[in-house]
């Protein structure tokens, strides 16, 4: 499992926190999301043999929740 801590400038409320968790929990090998909306970020467990990197920030732009920088958690 791999652990990552996404930045994403445009979380502003409950409603973009409640968004990406719906947009991103149901993907395979997305084992938790938890999004802090006062630091704007979002920490992921997820198995990158199963979905990539790539693919979650691919996701979360189509939401319209662009991410800005990732770090290891």
């Amino acid at each position: 499992m791999s652990k990552v801590i996404l930045d994403i400038p445009e979380i502003s409320c409950e409603h973009c926190s409640q968004a990406i968790t719906k947009v991103l929990q149901p993907q395979a090998g997305v084992q938790s999301v938890s999004v802090d909306v006062p630091t704007q970020r979002v920490h992921l467990e997820y198995d990158e043999r199963v979905i990539s990197l790539d693919r979650v920030k691919e996701i979360l732009a189509e939401e319209e929740y662009p991410v800005e920088s990732v770090a290891a958690a």
